[in-house]
């Protein structure tokens, strides 16, 4: 296992449990009325302004800001080039989900006022960021994370339908089935219509696939270890087919989510830094 993979899902593990903790120590707080909070032993640590409340805010919002080093390393230049984009993305994505989950614990489920719009932005941009992801998938790339153009993709389509034709003799009603699983045929539908078919089209794949692979086992006995080699191949034959099938669409709709996604998460963090120099303004303060 690369050691990128044993950092991120060290960070997952480790954040799954935070929350878990915070949850388990916190129910009580947090399920109860507002008018009775200021009570509770767990008031003075919990609330905003608390040694934890006030820990979690400051947490959250620093990995909402880490955020952005994403975008920083795929547009600028000058900065430096160190690890597969693909592998940014997926701390970006950690971030973008464990940022708004302490950021949630810090507002302790009270939502008001102009930092509300700040919250609800990023709750947004956050539930649209699985989107982005999904269609982000859905662009086929090359191994080093590179976007494929139009003629490449047909290009490795063509020479994976040469190979299951060729090296592993699948039977011509099999390659067919093969071909077929993934594809969306164009309908006229509005793009969102067609995304939708798309993801319809996922969802099917692996029950299709599974009864293409039951299929070939009545065939003959081709040996477990080219058997686990054609199942690969397929997978990608028709992930492929799929991607390949609504490409242009994807892209479209890849351009208009950036569009939607981007502004909410300007607003998110300019309400953001208001209410930090407001906190600031009027002296509060964390442990320091």
């Amino acid at each position: 296992m690369k050691m990128h993979r044993i950092i991120l899902w060290t960070l997952i593990l480790a954040g799954f449990s935070v929350a878990a903790y915070i949850i388990f120590f916190g129910v009580p707080y947090y399920t109860a009325e507002l008018t009775l909070r200021p009570r509770m032993e767990l008031h003075d640590v919990l609330r905003p302004s608390g040694r934890y409340g006030h820990g979690y805010g400051i947490a959250g919002s620093a990995m909402l800001l880490l955020l952005f080093l994403y975008s920083v390393r795929k547009r600028v230049r000058w900065f430096p080039k160190i690890g597969r984009l693909s592998t940014w993305l997926k701390y970006h994505m950690f971030l973008g989900v464990m940022g708004p989950v302490l950021v949630t614990f810090h507002t302790t489920f009270k939502f008001g006022g102009i930092v509300s719009v700040s919250y609800w932005s990023m709750v947004i941009v956050m539930l649209s960021g699985f989107v982005g992801r999904y269609l982000y998938s859905r662009i086929p790339r090359t191994i080093s994370g590179h976007e494929m153009n139009l003629q490449q993709v047909q290009e490795e389509n063509r020479h994976l339908a040469e190979q299951l034709r060729t090296e592993f003799d699948v039977p011509a009603s099999i390659f067919n089935k093969i071909a077929e699983i993934g594809s969306v045929r164009q309908t006229g539908d509005s793009e969102f219509r067609t995304i939708l078919r798309g993801f319809w089209a996922d969802l099917k794949r692996p029950f299709e696939l599974r009864s293409i692979f039951a299929e070939l086992k009545e065939v003959g006995d081709i040996g477990s270890q080219k058997r686990k080699s054609l199942r690969k191949l397929a997978r990608r034959r028709a992930a492929l087919n799929r991607n390949l099938s609504i490409l242009e669409v994807t892209h479209r709709f890849f351009h208009h989510w950036h569009v939607f996604h981007k502004p909410f998460a300007y607003v998110m963090i300019l309400i953001m830094f208001i209410h930090i120099g407001v906190v600031l303004l009027f002296g509060y303060q964390w442990i320091f």
